[in-house]
């Protein structure tokens, strides 16, 4: 057999290979990842030392959701089992203070409250404050005048692990408003 014989069975091997053991894999994959949601990940450092992810996950225009949690992946979706989650703010603001106490995190009154996980956390849970004077989106134009710190969490997590993860294909947008 003559070397480019050798050459074009090897490649036509590596190509079947390819589509027999990968596509499937990458099928799924694509899918996730043309189907996913933008990612944006910020973290706020308590004064214990330990650090709290706030997490936003945008599908497009009013549908952004924040989550607080203790995970630091940025490209995981939201757990309501153990992610305090704000899917009814506008999305990707956070009013909240660092106290010797942990965290505060301040919300507009029910229905609009941030949803605390079903799973408790043991310990640095953040106090969630539904405020009506002043208005959370007046905290949210000046902080300042309120002690608070307004973080705007940006789009800024490049996630290539959701090419092989089930839950983020699986999981269905929000509905629109």
């Amino acid at each position: 057999m003559s070397r480019p014989v050798k050459i074009v069975l090897i490649i036509v091997a590596a190509l079947l290979f390819c589509w027999i053991v990968l596509m499937p894999l990458g099928r799924r994959g694509f899918r996730n990842w043309l189907g996913s949601s933008s990612f944006g990940k910020t973290s706020i450092k308590l004064s214990d030392g330990s650090n709290m992810y706030v997490v936003r996950e945008s599908w497009g225009r009013h549908t952004d959701e924040i989550s607080i949690r203790r995970d630091s992946d940025g490209c995981r979706a939201s757990d309501p089992k153990t992610d305090y989650i704000d899917v009814e703010q506008n999305g990707s603001a956070l009013v909240y203070k660092v106290t010797g106490n942990g965290l505060v995190i301040y919300t507009d009154p029910p229905p609009n409250e941030i949803h605390e996980p079903t799973v408790p956390w043991a310990s640095s849970r953040p106090t969630i404050l539904a405020t009506k004077q002043p208005a959370w989106i007046e905290m949210v134009q000046h902080p300042e005048q309120y002690n608070v710190v307004t973080m705007h969490v940006s789009l800024n997590e490049i996630c290539l692990i959701n090419l092989f993860r089930h839950e983020n294909s699986l999981r269905e947008r929000p509905k629109e408003p």
